[in-house]
């Protein structure tokens, strides 16, 4: 069956590529509106030289008001940029509007301008032509502020245009042939298509949720800082450079962002951010309904159970909170691996033979693991605790030859499939002091943000709030599992794998909850103050949704086998739809959504806990202003993101340049000739080198990937291609074996028939 699909897969392939390379070759046209400064009005001053200025000085500046507006032109339906050059001491902000009513028409969010910065691009779209289009600048009441130039240019968004066309056509025609050529894998694909859509149900409403969205700006900057590197031609990215007014910072280092260049490769090939965000959510749905699918069918080689348990995973209360009210990008999207852990550890601990290697539950159980830390490194914390726990339950078995083989194989697979974002991560970990590292020592007290007991049998309230207020449950239906599943026990009915699924379903709920004696033990023993590092111990019920899909599996099965199945299948699809519907309502009364479309519409500071900002600085200080000593004269030549181009000229004395960009390993500062200078830290934590007396030319700052990082990529490379070349050998083996067989038992049918 592999080999029908060969062909299909090569063609996707250079489809793709002809589209990554249609959407990169030329600039689309543009059509330019010029307006001039005077067309525009104020309530509070007049223009003066050609530019609007308002300054604190000003009476009555304790709230924001409205400090420029205009020009009210007529604008045809379309995408359109609007380019902006200010100055300002602090942050303020610009809005795309138009009166009477005709703002529906316009899909746009509140752009913000930088204060260490100068221009800004802000893109909208018109969904119907209007004939009084307003932008309003907004003024906070603090600093000085002041607008020297507007543009508007329309955009020509054919490259767009046709790559989603592409995309969309792509997928119908790979629907339609693999539909054709086998029913079962047809009737599969349909239900995994339908789970993935009812899962993603929240998604169709205009906008993203930004009410009770926590994580959702620092995400959408994590996508959009991939975006502005890639296409600087910085691959792979480390330090994204828009973070912090231009100063950057290094999430892609700390934070694994493997699938994030997804989104980001949207966003190259010119969709929204917006737009590009929920293609990812969808992907990621269909993803965890694909794999979970997989994994449970292969658990209980039973197509129709493994529909049901893929749709209660995909739309389990927990998981659905984690994507549309918390906006995990991380968490929701490690959910798409855990199904993977849980079937190689139960090959693992099923398989009859102990002294054998399973090479192929080593790799299931790798490429797991890999998926979890490359995705969020806290979750990877916890899914080892739980692991470590179970080995040492099932110590019998663990310790069996064949075990200790296939987990010491799957964990050299790991090491070496993580390796391009193990060595970078440690390296900083280790060698770059940043607040994260900094607070490891301290005592974590986390215990007051575990889940009440009650909450977990409070299926239908609003899910939408903070930390303990929002819904924390793993379902109505997982609920229903395990107490389904200890009245099993207490009958003597259930197995030992159903008692293994219930024990550990019970301690995982116990982990995330508020009676769990998490800082009794945070403070008496080392190891839990660092497994407290998770900071929300509900974060426990990703795993415990996973194990009560698997005691749900097994209970399916024992219910099988006295008649009843498809009455209990048939009410557990119907309560895992319903609950999405009482999900999708509450999202549609409480979600305040925002429509995304690029840098503009985020605030550039929005570390969340500043985790990865350098011990000791000061954020607050950051002015965008290049410092420097002694220096006759510093001059910026060129800046694109975090390479910097500066012409000095140095008196006798030895001086010193400031650039602003924040210290972290890995950046070096040449001149023309090639000498490299030395960096150090300068008082805020910035680049700062040293400029030998009579220095006059150009200092280079870039970023350079230490030998070791370079060697880490390659390790990962190649240990993928040995993995797929090996199991793509070992499968055309199976098939041809299989083609064989068959060709000798019709021979064999045919022999018969002629006697």
């Amino acid at each position: 069956m592999k080999r029908k699909y060969t062909k299909l897969i090569l063609v996707d392939i250079i489809i793709i590529i002809m589209s990554v390379l249609l959407s990169m070759m030329g600039n689309e046209g543009k059509k330019k509106l010029d307006i001039s400064m005077s067309e525009w009005k104020s309530d509070y001053v007049e223009i003066k030289n050609n530019q609007w200025k308002i300054s604190s000085n000003l009476e009555n500046n304790s709230e924001e008001k409205v400090f420029l507006y205009g020009p009210y032109v007529s604008l045809s339906k379309g995408t359109y940029t609007l380019q902006v050059w200010y100055q300002c001491d602090e942050n303020q902000s610009m809005l795309p509007y138009a009166n009477g009513g005709k703002d529906s028409f316009i899909k746009a969010t509140k752009a913000i301008l930088d204060k260490n910065k100068n221009y800004e691009e802000v893109q909208f779209d018109l969904t119907q032509d209007i004939n009084n289009f307003e932008v309003q600048f907004m003024y906070n009441g603090k600093g000085d502020y002041s607008i020297s130039n507007i543009s508007i240019s329309k955009e020509s968004n054919w490259k767009k245009d046709i790559t989603l066309c592409i995309g969309v056509v792509l997928i119908i025609i790979n629907v339609l042939i693999i539909c054709h050529k086998d029913k079962k894998v047809s009737r599969a694909f349909r239900d995994i298509m339908a789970i993935a859509v009812i899962s993603s149900l929240p998604l169709f409403f205009e906008g993203v949720n930004d009410t009770y969205g926590q994580d959702l700006a620092f995400h959408l900057l994590r996508i959009e800082g991939i975006y502005k590197e890639l296409i600087r031609g910085n691959f792979p990215v480390h330090i994204s450079s828009i973070w912090l007014g231009g100063y950057g910072y290094p999430t892609s280092v700390f934070y694994g962002d493997i699938l994030l260049y997804f989104p980001a490769l949207l966003r190259i090939l010119g969709i929204g951010l917006g737009l590009a965000y929920k293609i990812y959510v969808f992907m990621i749905n269909f993803g965890t309904a694909l794999i979970s699918w997989i994994c449970f069918k292969k658990i209980f080689h039973r197509s129709d159970i493994a529909s049901i348990l893929a749709l209660i995973y995909s739309t389990a209360s927990y998981r659905l909170v984690d994507i549309y009210v918390r906006s995990a990008v991380g968490e929701y999207s490690v959910m798409m691996f855990i199904p993977l852990i849980i079937l190689s550890i139960y090959n693992i601990y099923t398989e009859k033979n102990v002294k054998r290697l399973n090479i192929t539950n080593a790799t299931l159980l790798a490429c797991g693991i890999s998926g979890v830390i490359t995705s969020h490194i806290l979750t990877a914390e916890i899914v080892v605790f739980i692991l470590g726990i179970f080995c040492i339950v099932c110590i019998k078995k663990t310790l069996t030859k064949g075990v200790l083989k296939t987990f010491i194989f799957a964990i050299v697979e790991t090491l070496l499939l993580c390796c391009y974002f193990i060595v970078p991560f440690l390296d900083y970990y280790i060698n770059v002091p940043v607040m994260v590292t900094d607070k490891a020592e301290a005592v974590k007290m986390i215990q007051d943000n575990g889940v009440n007991i009650g909450d977990y049998f409070s299926f239908f309230k609003n899910p939408f709030g903070y930390a303990k207020t929002m819904l924390l449950t793993p379902g109505i239906v997982l609920i229903g599992t395990l107490i389904v599943g200890i009245w099993l026990w207490k009958k003597g009915w259930a197995n030992r794998k159903m008692k293994m699924a219930i024990l550990f379903s019970v301690l995982t709920l116990y982990i995330a909850s508020n009676i769990f004696p998490w800082d009794t033990l945070a403070y008496k023993y080392r190891i839990f103050n660092f497994l407290a590092q998770v900071q929300f111990p509900w974060r426990y019920l990703a795993i415990t949704i996973a194990i009560l899909t698997v005691l749900l599996g097994f209970e399916l099965r024992a219910v099988e086998q006295r008649n009843k199945c498809y009455k209990y299948k048939k009410i557990i699809c119907l309560l895992s739809v319903w609950f999405v519907c009482v999900f999708t309502g509450f999202y549609s009364d409480n979600a305040l959504r925002n429509n995304y479309y690029d840098t503009s519409n985020l605030d550039s500071y929005g570390v969340m806990g500043a985790e990865y900002v350098r011990t000791g600085q000061k954020i607050e200080q950051f002015d965008g202003k290049i410092e420097s000593k002694n220096l006759i004269k510093v001059n910026l030549e060129k800046r694109n993101g975090y390479n910097i181009d500066l012409f000095c000229e140095n008196s006798e004395k030895v001086g010193e340049v400031i650039f602003p960009i924040t210290n972290y390993k890995g950046y070096c500062v040449t001149d023309s000739l090639g000498n490299e200078y030395e960096i150090k830290d300068s008082e805020n934590k910035l680049v700062n080198v040293e400029i030998p007396p009579h220095f006059k030319g150009k200092l280079y700052l870039r970023f350079k990937e230490p030998k070791i990082w370079t060697l880490s990529y390659i390790i990962t490379g190649v240990t993928l291609v040995i993995l797929l070349s090996y199991y793509s050998l070992r499968s055309k083996k199976y098939v041809d074996r299989t083609l064989w067989r068959k060709a000798e038992n019709e021979k064999n049918i045919i022999d018969c028939t002629l006697l």
